[in-house]
């Protein structure tokens, strides 16, 4: 066991550390300006962490045994301060620093992608999704704007989901570092998750990955509520329900017998990142349109290649899933 001098010192270097890459984030966030309330809010933030981690400084010798308890979530902390300021510098380091620039540029990051629904940007060990902005929206071959439905509520119940779940159970899920809006997009900034997804594999390889798909499954039908909806209060049906209606606000029906369990509801080979050579799941990602649901709901996609929907000669349950979220 570590002498109390030891510990002591290793407290207060873990400590001085952190709080000198938090203070760096501050001085790199505040650089791109405050105008934006959202990132005014980070700012204050990163701030009242600063002030906190100089009070753990100027106590570090009175007691070090405590401290050396933080030592894990501390060094956490410190380092994804630093990759985050690093990420924002090399992004590009010559162009004016504006939040907007970082965010919306597609050469500022080393893979984009962009669809009719969202943009994506791969930034080092950082994983970016945004809704599209008004000015983004795309046109349809009728000539009309394609609007993405739901776009930010699908966000921010994805973000919540994320949240949720890596606070509950051991489902492998990415780090969510950041939900916010900006100019009119919502954005999530997430780890990004090296391995392949799961429609890749062969069939042997699918089959090995299945048996913990299926034990993730267990633990989502373990948690339970009795009102549907997502861990945010948004109720988002799966997509092949959606589809059918064009309703956009779903009441939260509520059950006497706590008979919802929680879905991921997209729950496709897509969805399902592994690492191809121990085939151990990495995450299951696009949680959109989780939430608790009656069981049934968790269709498993994941069996076969392709979309969260029935393909040609599938049972195809959509209407009596909407039968169900219609219903009084």
């Amino acid at each position: 066991m570590a002498d109390p001098l030891t510990t002591a010192a290793l407290a207060l270097a873990i400590v001085s550390t952190v709080l000198q890459s938090t203070k760096s984030l501050y001085d790199a966030v505040s650089s791109y300006g405050s105008h934006d309330k959202s990132l005014g809010r980070l700012q204050d933030e990163l701030q009242d962490l600063a002030k906190t981690l100089d009070a753990l400084k100027q106590v570090v010798d009175v007691e070090p045994s405590m401290l050396e308890l933080l030592r894990g979530p501390v060094d956490r902390c410190s380092k994804v301060c630093h990759d985050f300021e690093q990420s924002i510098e090399t992004l590009n380091p010559s162009a004016p620093r504006n939040i907007e620039d970082y965010l919306g540029a597609d050469s500022l990051a080393t893979s984009t992608a962009m669809t009719a629904e969202r943009a994506y940007y791969h930034c080092g060990r950082f994983f970016i999704k945004r809704g599209l902005r008004p000015s983004e929206y795309k046109t349809t071959i009728r000539g009309t704007k394609h609007i993405p439905r739901l776009g930010k509520e699908r966000l921010q119940n994805k973000a919540a989901a994320l949240r949720f779940i890596r606070r509950i159970s051991n489902i492998p899920v990415p780090i969510l570092y950041g939900a916010f809006e900006v100019d009119d997009s919502f954005i999530l900034i997430t780890e990004h998750v090296d391995g392949v997804s799961m429609s890749s594999l062969s069939e042997d390889q699918k089959r090995i990955v299945r048996t913990e798909v299926d034990q993730h499954l267990s633990t989502l039908r373990g948690i339970t509520s009795n009102t549907i909806g997502g861990p945010s209060g948004i109720v988002l049906p799966p997509y092949r329900v959606m589809r059918l209606s064009d309703k956009n606000e779903w009441p939260q029906k509520v059950s006497k017998d706590g008979e919802f369990v929680f879905c991921h509801n997209d729950l496709a080979q897509h969805n399902i990142i592994v690492d191809p050579r121990t085939l151990k799941i990495q995450a299951i990602i696009d949680w959109e349109y989780a939430g608790y649901f009656p069981e049934h709901f968790e269709w498993p996609f994941y069996e076969r290649r392709g979309p969260s929907i029935a393909l040609d000669g599938e049972y195809d349950d959509s209407a009596e899933l909407l039968q169900f979220m219609e219903a009084s």
